[in-house]
């Protein structure tokens, strides 16, 4: 069962390459997987085997795949030449936020045990992505002149607006969430009824908790009930057509008009990271002319 749809953060954030990144190891993946099969598929008695997948793979992707290659040797070159470096802390907390879209840790671990991989190969293809952003990042520059103008012209993705942290169970019909009612007043928490019961995947592994929301967040039934409700009030069941919700208020935030000052340093940081993004390619592209490479 689904999560109910979040929107997307109001404020700019940097996005860089980490869905490319996944989807290269997917693709990797795939192709490790049937690299180390000795009989892929049967044929009418006929085998076909890794040698030959590996062969009809790589004549279809394997020159992107070396080229990927080859790009990550001059970007690890370059960064060993201008002594940049990715601290533990740093690439620990980018793995962070990639455990966090899967929930917890163990399903993280299992997804890449599905693909073959392990998280020291994930760990250094992240510590090559962070490089790069900071060997690009390095290459542009915003003045404070540019920084005060896009705050003024786009004021709003800044303000803060009215919102609430509310942790939830999910239940796909109407008597499993009166038992779950019963046990919740019977003194048992949410928090570890979520754990065993609930059907969202995502906030499940976090104790019912879905973080903060702001208005239009949420599907409109879920909406009208949590944002009457006061500091840790427990909703009675609200359905939605995701089945059967119970709803506990953990925080709330007030609406706040932001000030230049208060938010300047991520005004700075998003233009920068903007920047580099568009000047990415062409940094890339800089490294490879500078270099030699030979094909074999």
């Amino acid at each position: 069962m689904a999560r109910p749809a979040l929107r997307m953060p109001r404020r700019p954030r940097l996005v860089w390459t980490s869905f490319i990144v996944l989807f290269t190891l997917a693709a990797l993946a795939a192709v490790w997987l049937y690299a180390n099969s000795q009989v892929v598929a049967t044929v009418n008695g006929e085998r076909i085997t890794r040698s030959e997948m590996y062969h009809a793979m790589y004549a279809r992707s394997g020159r992107d795949v070396l080229e990927e290659v080859i790009n990550k040797r001059l970007i690890l070159q370059e960064a060993k030449a201008k002594d940049v470096v990715v601290e533990p802390a740093e690439l620990e907390a980018e793995i962070s936020k990639i455990i966090a879209n899967f929930g917890s840790e163990e399903a993280f671990l299992e997804t890449l045990k599905v693909y073959g991989l392990t998280r020291e190969f994930l760990e250094e293809e992240i510590r090559v992505e962070l490089l790069s952003r900071k060997l690009v990042m390095a290459q542009v520059t915003v003045t404070e002149e540019e920084a005060m103008a896009f705050f003024s012209d786009n004021r709003q993705l800044f303000d803060e607006h009215e919102a609430v942290r509310f942790s939830h169970l999910l239940v796909a019909t109407a008597e499993e969430a009166a038992a779950a009612m019963a046990r919740l007043e019977a003194g048992e928490s949410l928090g570890k009824l979520a754990e065993e019961l609930s059907l969202d995947y995502y906030s499940r592994f976090h104790e019912g908790d879905v973080g903060y929301v702001e208005r239009g967040d949420l599907v409109p039934e879920l909406e009208e009930v949590l944002f009457g409700m006061a500091l840790h009030e427990l909703s009675s069941p609200v359905e939605t057509i995701y089945g059967f919700h119970i709803m506990l208020v953990t925080g709330r935030k007030e609406a706040k008009t932001a000030s230049y000052e208060e938010v300047r340093e991520e005004v700075l940081e998003y233009l920068k990271s903007t920047k580099a993004e568009q000047v990415a390619s062409q940094w890339m592209w800089g490294l490879r002319a500078a270099a030699s490479v030979k094909y074999r």
